[in-house]
């Protein structure tokens, strides 16, 4: 899936990715030969890891940026020949026009929706040989892309997601003047690192207590885990940070997850170099650093 970081900051917006490409193994039960050198323990996790992948791209001459992850193909075309198709033949003039970020995610996520329904789910049930509401949730393909920039006219800016099919409408994750940082995909080793714990090990430590105690927390019981956890959270203060470093910041953050896939064992998958970019409220084309 890779790894985004997205990041708005006063005087700009900035996007890091890595440039992994995930090979996922086949279902279980899956009845075509594989090579000699996949063992079982490969079947049904991820079979190869390439680096190298465009993770990271302009929306034409617009102050946007847009990285992509997830599923790497959309039948036998990449989804990043699919997002410049969506560029060239720009549907209802969403980038040549002085369209906001917000008309342009959705018309996105239409485009996108439409290859989801028309390709990817037919050949996902020929694959797996079901229905696709009977396919684990785990193993259904999904592209999702992060924009972050200005809509036309604006000076503070904004970041979006589409993640097809996962959610079926563009969400909006910052608002114009809101100076925060998101980060998407592979998340644990940054979960970790910024909030000291990750999600997976709350909930599993929640559910010993709970099932050692004999009733769920209470309300206020959350609220003041929430509250104790919230302490441990570095505090990283966006709002006061030039463009400058905070361009340094999500270049650390994308290097640091990088680095905790090639050293930990398992499969890489976050890989490669990472891939920068800024958007600026003077109105310039998004960067490529």
């Amino acid at each position: 899936m890779g790894f985004i970081v997205a990041a708005t900051f006063p005087d700009g917006v900035i996007l890091g990715a890595d440039t992994s490409v995930n090979l996922p193994g086949p279902p279980k039960g899956y009845d075509q030969p594989l090579p000699q050198e996949v063992t079982h323990g490969n079947v049904g996790g991820v079979l190869k890891v390439f680096e190298g992948r465009e993770t990271l791209v302009p929306l034409g001459h617009r102050p946007i940026g847009v990285a992509i992850y997830g599923t790497p193909l959309i039948g036998d075309r990449s989804v990043g020949s699919y997002f410049r198709e969506f560029v060239v033949s720009d549907p209802n003039g969403v980038i040549s026009g002085e369209t906001t970020i917000q008309v342009i995610a959705e018309e996105l996520n239409k485009f996108f929706a439409k290859l989801h329904k028309e390709i990817v789910l037919p050949s996902s049930e020929v694959f797996h040989k079901k229905p696709y509401d009977q396919i684990p949730a785990n193993e259904r393909p999904g592209f999702g892309f992060v924009l972050g920039g200005y809509s036309a006219n604006s000076y503070m800016g904004e970041i979006w997601q589409v993640f097809v099919p996962v959610l079926t409408e563009a969400v909006q994750l910052r608002k114009a003047g809101e100076y925060s940082i998101n980060w998407f995909g592979n998340i644990e080793p940054i979960d970790r690192y910024l909030k000291g714990y990750s999600q997976g090990i709350l909930n599993e430590l929640r559910q010993y207590i709970e099932k050692g105690r004999g009733i769920p927390f209470s309300d206020q019981e959350q609220r003041d885990i929430n509250a104790i956890l919230a302490r441990a959270e570095y505090i990283l203060p966006i709002t006061a940070m030039p463009v400058e470093v905070g361009t340094e910041l999500v270049r650390f953050l994308v290097e640091l997850t990088i680095n905790h896939f090639r050293f930990a064992l398992g499969a890489a998958f976050v890989a490669g170099e990472p891939r920068i970019g800024k958007a600026s409220y003077m109105g310039t084309p998004f960067e490529i650093l």
